[in-house]
């Protein structure tokens, strides 16, 4: 009777266990992402040529695959820009944000028109993840207010955790 009741918790845990492991997210992977925002825009214009500024914006995250790790994140960037001699340049960095509350932070620079992206870690489920990939503008967007930016960034890369 005894071997029997220890059987039965053996069959239990073993099914616990590895329903457990099916149901654990990856630590790795690569990732699609489309970020879309809109925010202040602060201009200094000297001349035709000589442009340049800086932004904040709020926004939120979708990818192909809704539901995934990545999907359904909202965002602020802070950031500054130039255009000199039809040369534009974009530097700042951003905070995400999922639906538990947890946060990750990263960083973007862009010459042109391909930008790198990088995060460096967050709080809960992103302590110590890092990404890294590019990104590019999707689309433009007439602006809907005067001192105004709004927009899409297509991005992909790869990220892990701990």
């Amino acid at each position: 009777m005894i071997a029997r009741a220890i059987t039965i918790a053996l069959i239990v845990f073993s099914a616990q266990t590895s329903q457990g492991a099916v149901e654990r997210p990856p630590k790795e992977g690569k990732y699609e992402a489309l970020f879309c925002f809109s925010g202040e825009n602060h201009i200094i214009a000297t001349s035709d040529s000589m442009l340049g500024g800086s932004f904040r914006v709020t926004g939120i995250q979708r990818t192909p695959r809704p539901g995934d790790h990545w999907d359904g994140l909202s965002g602020r960037c802070d950031g500054a820009w130039a255009l000199v001699n039809g040369t534009f340049e974009e530097h700042g960095s951003c905070e995400l944000i999922d639906a538990d509350g947890d946060k990750h932070f990263g960083q973007f620079s862009r010459i042109g028109t391909k930008g790198v992206w990088r995060a460096f870690g967050g709080t809960g489920k992103y302590v110590g993840l890092t990404v890294n990939g590019e990104y590019e503008p999707a689309g433009s967007f007439p602006t809907a207010e005067a001192g105004t930016v709004q927009g899409c960034s297509r991005s992909h890369g790869t990220w892990k955790l701990p």
